[in-house]
């Protein structure tokens, strides 16, 4: 698996293009919830130039902003008029070309947070299948879309057992969407990816999920 730190020039996005229209905004999605080839839900906070401290006002906006951006519900949890920034929950319907993302590379493409929109870019963290690679820069160079890499970093599992090894595959499946509920991924489809057999797969996880727990029981037992 390769962990790719991607940046799109959004203008060549109109569904983010118009997000830009107007007010300075700053988008940090900083934990995605679920997403499908047809929606994502996420909790992000969102910095504006233009600040609304009115909570009549600001509601009064929200549904301007969700009729604006497709947005199926949205639910502000606080905002702090000194930083002019909220903190919110959005369900949102996501824009034909990344269902479409989605949809051509499902189990071998998963986002990955944080994904930022600022005025002068937008960045996205994603995990891919190395032999997807070539077949992804196909796909934006087809669709039109100007990017560039900013960072790539293999993930591997080694197949000595140490305590490393445990948390590089523990962290794994947590980015795949292994531990979330729904579960964006199987165990076998994570297993497939790195060449172990399903049962090899569960069993090492449960395995270094005893061991994590044991260590941090221990702990707490010596602090007490």
């Amino acid at each position: 698996m390769e962990l790719i730190n991607l940046s799109l020039d959004y203008k060549t996005i109109p569904e983010i293009s118009k997000f830009r229209k107007g007010d300075q905004k700053i988008l940090f999605i900083n934990n995605i919830i679920y997403y499908d080839e047809d929606i994502i839900c996420y909790l992000a906070s969102l910095k504006k130039e233009k600040f609304v401290k009115e909570i009549g006002k600001i509601l009064q906006e929200s549904n301007k902003v969700k009729n604006k951006y497709s947005i199926i519900y949205l639910e502000l949890l606080k905002y702090d008029a000194r930083s002019k920034t909220y903190w919110v929950f959005i369900k949102q319907k996501l824009p034909r070309l990344a269902g479409k993302l989605i949809r051509e590379f499902r189990g071998n493409l998963f986002l990955k947070p944080p994904i930022i929109l600022t005025p002068s870019r937008f960045e996205i963290k994603f995990l891919i299948t190395e032999d997807k690679i070539e077949i992804f820069k196909s796909f934006l160079d087809n669709n039109k879309l100007k990017y560039k890499w900013v960072k790539v970093n293999r993930i591997k599992i080694e197949k000595e057992k140490s305590k490393e090894e445990a948390f590089q595959l523990l962290r794994f499946a947590l980015e795949m969407g292994y531990y979330e509920n729904p579960r964006r991924v199987k165990a076998d489809d994570l297993a497939k990816m790195l060449g172990i057999s399903k049962s090899t797969f569960i069993r090492k996880l449960r395995n270094y999920e005893k061991r994590i727990i044991a260590d941090s029981l221990s702990l707490k037992d010596n602090l007490d």
